[in-house]
């Protein structure tokens, strides 16, 4: 057996075939990727209708309540989030001691009171957004926080203590460790930095280095951090000014003594400790923010008036719910129901974005199966050659005439007049005729005049076209002998033998390529010649 051709045209006439398959693969992927869509968006849908029936509930609370218009001053200046300094103002100049009780007066005139605890929960957030504040500015001024904990500049100064009495020597380096942490110089290497005394102390640390103590004296470690190199140098040279300039102080007051800077280092180092404490103080202010979203989502309508008043001078309530509110109090409370109900409860739709995708896949799916069926295929197709693929004479080709009676038989006869295009379309009968007269004159040539029909599957509509030939066959002479699949019945070998003409007659779609290959080389080792083959559809 040669190797198969496959044709783009036989290929894409064979796809065209399956015209059915292909539509109803397009329906049942449109109606599954449809019913995905739908179901998707009831999951979606289905959060905001439970919004919808809470802001439902909310208003129905509400109206039970009859808490609609009952203090008009109120629901007035919501509206409108009127700024109320001016009257705080006046509250003051009458009498108040401070904004807070001039805010607790102006809402008490106006119908709301708030307890000791409301009150306590408002100053209580006041107190964390102050201090969130703070820890804001000082993120802002700090040089730790600034700097980057794999190149940190770090200078180091060893200063040692030395003096005539040893039992001096750990008090007077008691007093230098005193003076680099005192506020003095704190403040004088702010200033130099350009940041207050506090954040100085945040990159200055005093250490005892005993490691480089001598008999009689006493040793200390100034260590200084910052992100540039330059700026660190000259902080460590201003700690070392200062300790000099002390020393003829402390002279006169404890005694005769030296120090000296023992050793000096500049450079750049990875500190763990840097990121510790940056990361604490990332911290603190994401806890901060926390304690002040938590203490606002959990604060009343009333300790949100009271809040807004202190803060901005200006009345508001509850984000969350002072437009529902303010919607609401315009709404006649009879009609409240039918809001909820005249169109805010959407309804899942189906989409046919969805169905169109699906109807889509479901042909490509139907083809691209049909394109790998056709080129792994091992049986035979009506667009086969078996001269090219076997090597015998092909005495015909006989159509099929059971897709006229099929449901829209007619669209299969346009498909397939483009095979037959540039060539006769032959019916049933005409294709008889002509097969019979082709075998005729194969045997002529073969000097026989006794036949045999064998084939890999010849039954049903295959066994009634080998009848029909085998009785046009005989009116010219010629004995036909129908024996179906000679690789599994025995009983024609003998038969074989004695006709000096084989013909194949193979069905598409159900003769295998490989059975064939068998049958004729079976055919060449019992001696028996094959004057050609036919193809019934």
């Amino acid at each position: 057996m040669n190797e198969k051709e496959i044709r783009l045209k036989d290929l894409f006439i064979e796809i065209l075939l399956k015209w059915r398959g292909i539509i109803a693969s397009m329906l049942i992927m449109g109606i599954l990727i449809g019913t995905a869509g739908y179901l998707r968006a009831v999951l979606s849908i289905r959060p905001l209708n439970l919004r919808m029936e809470t802001l439902a509930e909310w208003l129905e609370e509400r109206q039970a309540e009859r808490s609609f218009g009952k203090n008009e001053w109120l629901e007035q200046k919501l509206r409108r989030s009127a700024d109320l300094t001016t009257e705080i103002q006046e509250y003051q100049k009458a009498g108040a001691s401070d904004p807070a009780e001039a805010v607790r007066q102006l809402l008490s005139d106006n119908g709301i009171i708030l307890s000791e605890k409301q009150l306590d929960n408002v100053n209580y957030m006041l107190y964390y957004e102050k201090l969130y504040q703070n820890r804001l500015a000082s993120q802002e001024q700090s040089i730790l926080l600034k700097i980057d904990p794999d190149k940190v500049q770090r200078a180091e100064a060893t200063f040692l203590v030395t003096s005539d009495d040893p039992d001096r020597d750990y008090r007077i380096e008691s007093l230098y460790e005193d003076m680099v942490l005192s506020a003095e110089l704190l403040d004088r290497l702010g200033r130099q930095a350009g940041v207050s005394a506090n954040h100085i102390a945040e990159i200055i640390s005093v250490s005892r280095n005993s490691a480089d103590a001598k008999e009689g004296s006493n040793a200390f470690r100034v260590t200084l951090s910052h992100y540039d190199d330059e700026m660190c140098q000259k902080l460590l040279q201003t700690v070392i000014d200062y300790i000099d300039s002390k020393h003829s102080s402390l002279t006169e007051k404890w005694g005769s003594h030296d120090i000296t800077v023992l050793d000096q280092w500049m450079g750049s180092i990875s500190d763990k400790a840097v990121l510790n404490a940056q990361t604490s103080a990332e911290k603190g202010i994401l806890d901060s923010r926390s304690t002040i979203f938590n203490s606002q989502n959990a604060f009343s309508e009333e300790e949100w008036y009271y809040y807004s008043l202190l803060t901005s001078g200006k009345l508001a309530g509850n984000p969350r719910e002072t437009h529902a509110r303010v919607l609401a109090s315009a709404i006649d409370p009879e009609d409240i129901t039918t809001v909820i109900s005249a169109g805010i409860s959407p309804s899942p739709r189906v989409n046919a974005r969805y169905i169109l995708l699906g109807m889509i896949l479901g042909a490509f799916v139907y083809v691209f199966w049909t394109f790998v069926r056709y080129v792994l295929g091992d049986k035979l197709q009506a667009a086969d050659l078996l001269d090219e693929l076997y090597g015998i004479q092909q005495l015909g080709c006989i159509p099929d005439e059971g897709s006229k009676k099929r449901l829209f038989g007619f669209m299969d006869q346009w498909i397939l007049a483009l095979r037959y295009r540039n060539r006769r379309k032959l019916s049933q009968t005409e294709a008889l005729k002509l097969t019979a007269a082709m075998v005729k004159m194969a045997a002529q040539r073969e000097q026989t005049n006794e036949i045999c029909f064998i084939g890999c599957g010849i039954e049903g509509n295959t066994l009634r076209i080998c009848w029909q030939l085998r009785d046009m066959l005989e009116k010219e002479n010629l004995a036909v002998h129908v024996l179906g699949d000679m690789l599994y019945n025995v009983e024609g070998m003998e038969k074989i033998r004695a006709a000096k003409g084989v013909v194949l007659v193979e069905t598409e779609g159900v003769s295998l390529y490989a059975e064939i290959a068998r049958e004729i080389e079976m055919l060449k080792r019992q001696g028996a010649g094959v004057i050609g083959g036919i193809i019934v559809e």
